[in-house]
């Protein structure tokens, strides 16, 4: 239900133009609540754009109540504006009003321009995006879901970057294993079979740095 509800605000926000970092603060917001609350309980088609509207707010974006209201009428929800500005105390609370989040984008595109491999951003950041439909947000730090991505990439793409990774003195362990939980999430949705043979280059092992010359 989780990786649903993501990709349900990922699309909401596709077709109103929402700007990614609204999205992508929505879905953190959403997973974090959904911690410490059940689906059974609170309805999700409240707290999703509950968390939207929050987001908007936060971002610095802000959201109108008629974007609100169109919004609801897209997610075909039974809702209403006073519903969600009602509910917004509630998720406030419950999130303890801890509500700057730090994404992985901005790293992305400074290990890019490090790495001097602009051509690997498209995928690397689609790979992101994908990672807010599982539980590496709430696991990690950015900084690793963005190697990870970038890892995903340069493998898809047969780059070696053994060499960058080791200069970055990161635990491979780690983004390695982020990697093959966003990979993961392709399993599950019946990727197409070119989407199939593109992930079965990613390798089974986390990489390791060559070594370098004899002292």
């Amino acid at each position: 239900l989780h990786a649903s509800y993501a990709h349900f605000l990922q699309q909401v926000g596709k077709s109103f133009s929402l700007h990614w970092r609204v999205v992508a603060t929505a879905i953190v917001y959403f997973k974090r609540f959904y911690v410490n609350n059940s689906f059974m309980m609170i309805d999700p088609l409240l707290v999703a754009p509950t968390c939207l509207y929050i987001a908007g707010k936060i971002e610095e974006t802000g959201m109108s109540h008629t974007r609100l209201s169109q919004i609801l009428k897209k997610m075909k929800s039974a809702y209403t504006v006073p519903d969600i500005v009602q509910c917004e105390f509630y998720v406030l609370e419950d999130l303890h009003f801890d509500l700057i989040v730090f994404h992985p984008y901005r790293p992305l595109i400074q290990y890019c321009d490090d790495a001097k491999i602009p051509q690997l951003l498209p995928d690397a950041w689609t790979f992101v995006n994908d990672s807010y439909r599982t539980a590496v947000s709430l696991l990690h730090p950015p900084h690793l879901i963005a190697l990870a991505a970038l890892f995903m990439a340069g493998s898809i793409h047969n780059q070696d970057m053994r060499d960058w990774f080791a200069a970055q003195n990161v635990d491979m362990d780690a983004v390695a294993s982020i990697s093959h939980e966003i990979g993961q999430l392709y399993a599950t949705v019946h990727a197409p079979a070119d989407l199939q043979a593109i992930l079965s280059k990613l390798p089974t092992q986390p990489i390791v740095p060559r070594p370098g010359p004899a002292p």
